[in-house]
């Protein structure tokens, strides 16, 4: 309980009530040989999945277009696997994900698009590790009051950048992201009054522009 209490309190008030929705009981426990696309594709506004260990497989886009959507895994060992062109899109505002592994294509056409983009705002990724992509995460236009906290980004091709955030007011804490070679950057932030604390980019390079709060990010 302490953890929890001492979690919401470094997150923006706009955040903090999405907090208690997170530790709620789960609307829906996905079973063993339930089809989690489908699952998804009638998940209602306000309701809450939980993932059990296992590879699940997307050939189509994993889009949450409606608010209010959370869907946690067990760990690292609940994988999203993406084939072929397929992304994770948060487009929805007050949507989640956590404690899961997004597993995306590193080749083209996904080479000009993130793993995972946030569009939706107040959305928050908690322990989502993303590999075997070009680009990792991207924050972008409308994905206002994001918070990325202990995300991992790994795995990536040469030349694509691990965590970008164009958006605002976002929270970006304790990521790891590190050199995957080719020279691009390992977190790229150039929105505004971002709080950008306690990543670390071994080997890597880190950008975050004026208007920004930066502290302890280390490479």
């Amino acid at each position: 309980m302490r953890r929890q209490q001492v979690a919401r309190e470094m997150y923006p008030v706009g955040v903090q009530d999405q907090m208690s929705a997170l530790t709620a009981r789960p609307s829906h426990v996905l079973a063993p040989k339930e089809s989690l696309q489908k699952y998804l594709g009638r998940m209602p506004a306000g309701g809450k999945l939980y993932i059990p260990e296992g590879t699940w497989q997307f050939t189509a886009d994993l889009t949450l277009a409606l608010p209010d959507v959370h869907i946690e895994g067990s760990g690292w060992r609940t994988i999203l696997q993406f084939a072929g062109d397929a992304v994770c899109r948060i487009s929805a505002t007050r949507c989640s994900l956590r404690r899961l592994q997004i597993k995306a294509s590193a080749v083209a056409p996904r080479t000009t698009y993130a793993a995972v983009t946030v569009t939706g705002s107040l959305a928050i990724l908690e322990e989502v590790w993303v590999s075997q992509c070009y680009h990792g995460i991207l924050v972008s236009t409308g994905g206002d009051h994001a918070v990325l906290d202990k995300c991992r980004v790994t795995g990536r091709a040469g030349g694509g950048t691990g965590l970008a955030c164009t958006a605002d007011h976002c929270s970006i804490f304790k990521n790891y992201i590190p050199d995957e070679g080719g020279g691009a950057l390992e977190i790229n932030v150039t929105g505004t009054s971002n709080a950008v604390h306690g990543n670390h980019a071994p080997g890597g390079a880190i950008t975050i522009v004026a208007g920004n709060s930066n502290v302890g990010n280390y490479t």
